[in-house]
C-alpha cells in the first residue's frame, strides 16, 4: 500500500489579498518537450487562470505550475509561477498542446485566445478571436474549454452564445461557426479518424455530429427521435468510446445515454509464421484459369525426306518414254531425241539443243547423224562409269540391266515408228 505525500499547497490568497479568488480548472501537459517555462524543466506543466465574478472579470492573474527539478524533499520552496496580470477572466480549463508549447484560453466577453509558435506564456497572447456574444450579458464567458484537432491543427469552441465554431490553431482566424438551438456547456469531443467533431446541446441534449474542415452538419438528434419525453438539460462532459463508435452522457434528469455512431468488424487476429491448415470458409465459386492463348499453336512441317542414292540404276523401266530414239550417229547416242521423228534419210543437220539426255540409254541409234549428240569425252566418262558398275554387280544383275535396256529401246523404237 502507497501512502499519499503532501508535496505544498497554495492558497487563492497566498501571494496578496487582491488575489483572493478562486481558481478554474487546471490544464495540464504531461511531461512537455519543449520545457519553455523553466529552463529545459520537463516536467508536468500545469496552468490556470482566476474566476473573477463568474468568469465576466476583467483582470485576473494567469499562473502556472512545474515540479523544480532538483525537487527531493516537500519544503516549503515549492510555489507556483505568477506568469503575467491579465484583462480577462474565465470559468473553463485552458487546453495545452501535447508537449507544452501551445496553450489556449476559452475567456469572457466570448473570446478565445492563443500562445502559439515562440510566445512565451509570460507574455501576451498573440492572437486572440471574437466568437458569437450572448444577448443577454455581453460579457458571458465562454462555458467549455476549446479542443484542438488530433494533427492540432484545428482549435474548437463553443460561443457564449448559440453558436459552435472551428479555428486555425496557430492564428485565431475563424474556419467555420455553425448555429445551435441552445448553448453548448460540455466540452466536445474528437472522432479517433480525426475528421468529426461531436458537441451535445445543453438544453435539448441534441447531439451533432459535424465536419471538422467545413463544419457541415453529419447529423443532429435528441433522444427524443427514439424515446418519448427524454429532452433534458445536459450540463456535464460526455465521453466518446475508444474507437469512436458509441457516445455516452447523462442528463440533469439522472438518465445516461448511449448513441452508437458506427459499427465495426472485430480486429483481425494477429499473423503467424506458419501458413494456417485451415482452409477459406467461403472458396470462390470457380477456379482461376489462366487466360488462353491467342492463336492456336502451328503444327511443325516434317523435313522433306530424299531416297538414298543406290550403287545401281532401278530395275523397272520408265512406262511412259519421254520421247523416240534419234537417228544413228557415228558415236553410240546415249540419248533418244525428244525433238524429231525418226526420218528415212539420215539427218544432216545436229541434233536440237533441247534433246533430254537418257541416263542409261546405251544403245546405238540405227542411222548415225553426222555430228555426235554426245562428246565423246563424256561417252568415254559415261562407258568407263558403267564399265566399272557392271563390274561390281553380279551378272545377272548385269543381264537384268541389259534386258531392261534393251526393252526400253524396243519400246522407244515401235513408238517412234508409230509416228
Amino acid at each position: 500500500r502507497q501512502n499519499a505525500t503532501r508535496i505544498f499547497t497554495e492558497g487563492a490568497g497566498s501571494v496578496n489579498s487582491s488575489d483572493r479568488y478562486a481558481y478554474t480548472a487546471l490544464g495540464a501537459a504531461p511531461f512537455p518537450v519543449s520545457g519553455d517555462i523553466q529552463n529545459g524543466n520537463m516536467n508536468d506543466f500545469v496552468v490556470w487562470t482566476t474566476d473573477v465574478d463568474n468568469g465576466t472579470g476583467t483582470r485576473g492573474t494567469l499562473r502556472a505550475f512545474q515540479m523544480p527539478t532538483s525537487f527531493d524533499s516537500t519544503g516549503d520552496d515549492v510555489v507556483t509561477i505568477r506568469l503575467q496580470d491579465v484583462s480577462w477572466s474565465a470559468v473553463a480549463k485552458p487546453t495545452l498542446n501535447r508537449n507544452g508549447s501551445n496553450l489556449f484560453f476559452a475567456t469572457g466577453q466570448s473570446q478565445v485566445r492563443g500562445w502559439t509558435g515562440n510566445t512565451l506564456f509570460s507574455q501576451a497572447s498573440n492572437w486572440q478571436s471574437q466568437l458569437a456574444l450572448s444577448e443577454m450579458n455581453p460579457d458571458q464567458p465562454i462555458s467549455s474549454s476549446p479542443v484542438l484537432s488530433r494533427d492540432e491543427r484545428r482549435l474548437f469552441s463553443a460561443s457564449a452564445s448559440n453558436a459552435f465554431a472551428g479555428l486555425d490553431s496557430q492564428t485565431g482566424s475563424v474556419l467555420w461557426e455553425v448555429d445551435t438551438a441552445s448553448m453548448i456547456t460540455a466540452e466536445a469531443k474528437i472522432s479517433p479518424d480525426n475528421e468529426r467533431v461531436y458537441i451535445v446541446q445543453r438544453d435539448s441534449g441534441i447531439v451533432m455530429s459535424l465536419d471538422q474542415l467545413s463544419g457541415d452538419t453529419y447529423f443532429a438528434t435528441s433522444c427524443s427521435t427514439f424515446v418519448a419525453n427524454c429532452a433534458n438539460f445536459v450540463e456535464a462532459e460526455f465521453a466518446l468510446s475508444k474507437y469512436g463508435l458509441v457516445l455516452y452522457y447523462g442528463d440533469v434528469e439522472g438518465h445516461v445515454h448511449a448513441w452508437q455512431l458506427g459499427t465495426s468488424k472485430l480486429p483481425t487476429a494477429a499473423p503467424t509464421d506458419y501458413p494456417t491448415i485451415q482452409p477459406s470458409a467461403n472458396p470462390t465459386a470457380l477456379p482461376t484459369h489462366s487466360v488462353p492463348p491467342t492463336r492456336m499453336p502451328e503444327r511443325p512441317t516434317p523435313a522433306p525426306s530424299t531416297p538414298m542414292p543406290t550403287e545401281f540404276p532401278s530395275l523397272s523401266p520408265s512406262r511412259s518414254p519421254t520421247a523416240g530414239p534419234t537417228p544413228r550417229t557415228s558415236q553410240p547416242s546415249f540419248s533418244p531425241s525428244t525433238q524429231a521423228p525418226v526420218s528415212q534419210n539420215p539427218s544432216t543437220s545436229p541434233p536440237s539443243n533441247n534433246a533430254v539426255v537418257s541416263d542409261l540409254a546405251v544403245v546405238p541409234s540405227q542411222s548415225p547423224s553426222n555430228s555426235p549428240s554426245t562428246s565423246p569425252v563424256i561417252a568415254a566418262g559415261v562407258q568407263q562409269g558403267l564399265s566399272n558398275t557392271y563390274s561390281r554387280c553380279g551378272g545377272q544383275i548385269r543381264n537384268a540391266v541389259l534386258l531392261s535396256f534393251l526393252a526400253t529401246t524396243v519400246l522407244m523404237y515401235m513408238g517412234a515408228l508409230a509416228l
